[in-house]
């Protein structure tokens, strides 16, 4: 067990042994390490020391831990180089590489260090509060410049129905400077959202680490400490100006409209007025109070990682082998097949004609299997690596690629690539660097949405790689932090994210609210997430190699 595993051990009701699992009946004071009673003869035979002073641990004497000194044998660094910041004896002062230095006595520069630690432990505790007042403005700020602009497309709709079809083209125009100032609002600010998340995570993370260290007595992680409050600058503040679109006659009663936004300016005359129908789209299904499992898939697969649906009660499967299984609602098998990978397949999907496709990582392809054989859709760019995919209802083929740690999103059509997705409009990377690939998966709406395991969070982009928002899971309140893997849509466009860590699904709306959790079906790591034709909701369980399948939708 490590320094940060006992100190945490320390402060539980019961205390671990140092070198195993079990409770702790003895201390050594020699070694200053806590011990089970069958430990304690392992520990005099791995530690050839003269004399183990091995007591009951309630008689335990903690005490400051000197080193032993490289240079000298047999000789305790009781002292502390100011000059070369180093722990020395006392043959190093008299006559070795520091004689002359200035030194003070170990205990005492502990001690003198635990109180800067504390110092620093107190000052970055009182900027924490700044930092989640802006983090919580920043939601409040997003929705206020999500319902103005939603007021503003409205507003732009409503006129377009006023006027005649001649018009069209400057209502696009108009309709792209929109949507380019409500990008540009919104990604400042969820950028600083993203940002603040991020130092308030690394502010806690630092204090607790420095509470850790100001009650060790290990010399050498007590005098490695680096003060850290001057890495926290004050953070800045923003003000976004939300632009109106303004109308400056009343349409009811005069025959001319002004329109002016950002410097685009039109002047139309009103030559007839539209009558337009409401038309109602609508779906009779809804969300159900509590999902209800009506099947459990045993594959024998462990762990298991993709699902892909063939119609709506098959389905391929992959895990930790190189071969893909399908499978039927009752468990049943009806085809194995050996992909190419010397591993296991990144990813499987398939294609708008059910033709099974996987991503071969390690010979940078993706592969189509027809009629038995193997053919090769998409070969990566040259040092990246394909992971996951998805078939695009446009056609494409939409492939998660990566370099190193960086992550970006490439539209194929056929061997070519139409697009790709990684950076914003402020050349800001949109995905953190990991050792985690994307999940994607493309809504009704033409959003693609992104689960990023690297930066626990899911991203939704308009179809132009545009950010629309960034969803932590915070809403949901889980006891853990929130662990996205894999991200669905459904027929409602509702976004279901898998939530490992917590061992539940997120339900949200496409707008990104939260709508439901579910956390009944003893859903055990959840990964894999697919919707099959009738609406049903696959779940993989990744260490158990089980697939449950869940009804969280009432019935049509």
């Amino acid at each position: 067990m490590n320094t940060m595993t006992s100190l945490r051990s320390w402060a539980q009701d019961v205390i671990a042994c140092d070198l195993c699992a079990k409770p702790t009946q003895l201390y050594c004071n020699t070694c200053q390490v806590n011990l089970c009673e069958e430990c304690a003869s392992k520990h005099k035979e791995k530690f050839h020391h003269p004399s183990h002073n091995i007591v009951p641990f309630i008689e335990k004497d903690i005490k400051l831990t000197f080193l032993s000194c490289r240079i000298h044998p047999g000789e305790k660094c009781k002292d502390h180089c100011m000059k070369c910041d180093k722990p020395v004896c006392m043959k190093c002062i008299s006559y070795g590489t520091h004689a002359g230095h200035e030194v003070i006595n170990a205990e005492k520069f502990i001690k003198d260090k635990k109180k800067t630690i504390e110092t620093d432990i107190d000052r970055i505790k009182s900027k924490i509060l700044k930092y989640q007042n802006i983090a919580d403005d920043c939601v409040g700020r997003i929705s206020d410049v999500k319902s103005k602009f939603a007021d503003l497309e409205q507003d732009v709709v409503m006129q377009r129905q006023l006027w005649h079809e001649e018009v069209d083209s400057m209502f696009d125009k108009l309709g792209f400077l929109m949507q380019y100032l409500k990008n540009k609002k919104f990604y400042a600010l969820a950028k600083q959202q993203v940002d603040m998340l991020t130092m308030l995570s690394d502010m806690r993370d630092e204090v607790e680490e420095s509470k850790q260290i100001l009650h060790s007595y290990n010399l050498s992680t007590v005098s490695a400490y680096q003060i850290k409050f001057k890495e926290y600058r004050e953070p800045p503040e923003i003000v976004v100006d939300i632009t109106c679109l303004k109308t400056l006659s009343n349409l009811a009663s005069e025959s001319v409209m002004d329109l002016n936004l950002k410097g685009f300016k039109a002047m139309l005359k009103k030559v007839s007025k539209r009558v337009m129908g409401n038309i109602n789209f609508f779906s009779t299904r809804t969300l159900v109070d509590e999902a209800k499992e009506i099947a459990s898939i045993q594959t024998k697969q462990k762990p298991l990682f993709r699902v892909a649906l063939v119609g709506g009660n098959e389905a391929w499967v992959s895990g930790i082998t190189n071969t893909i299984t399908r499978v039927d609602l009752q468990g049943s098998k009806f085809a194995t097949f050996k992909s190419t990978c010397q591993e296991w397949p990144a990813d499987i999907a398939t294609s708008q004609q059910g033709e099974l496709i996987y991503t071969d990582n390690e010979k940078g392809t993706v592969n189509i299997v027809r009629d038995g054989t193997i053919e090769t859709l998409i070969t990566a760019p040259r040092d990246w690596n394909p992971n996951s995919i998805f078939c695009s209802r446009f056609g494409d083929i939409v492939v998660n690629i990566s370099f190193m740690k960086s992550n970006k999103i490439v539209f194929y059509n056929g061997k070519y690539i139409t697009q790709q997705i990684d950076k914003d409009e402020l050349g800001i990377p949109i995905f953190k660097e990991g050792n985690y690939s994307l999940r994607m998966t493309e809504n009704n709406n033409g959003d693609i949405c992104v689960s990023d395991s690297n930066a626990n969070i899911v991203v939704v982009l308009d179809r132009i790689g545009g950010v629309r928002f960034r969803y932590d899971g915070a809403p949901a309140n889980r006891k853990n932090r929130f662990g996205p893997k894999d991200v669905v849509t459904d027929s409602l466009s509702q976004i279901i994210v898998s939530d490992y860590n917590n061992d539940s699904l997120h339900i949200l709306d496409q707008n990104g609210r939260l709508l439901r959790c579910i956390d009944n079906c003893a859903l055990s790591r959840p990964c894999g997430l697919s919707v099959d034709s009738v609406g049903r909701l696959w779940v993989v369980l990744c260490h158990s190699g089980e697939i449950k399948v869940l009804e969280y939708l009432t019935n049509m």
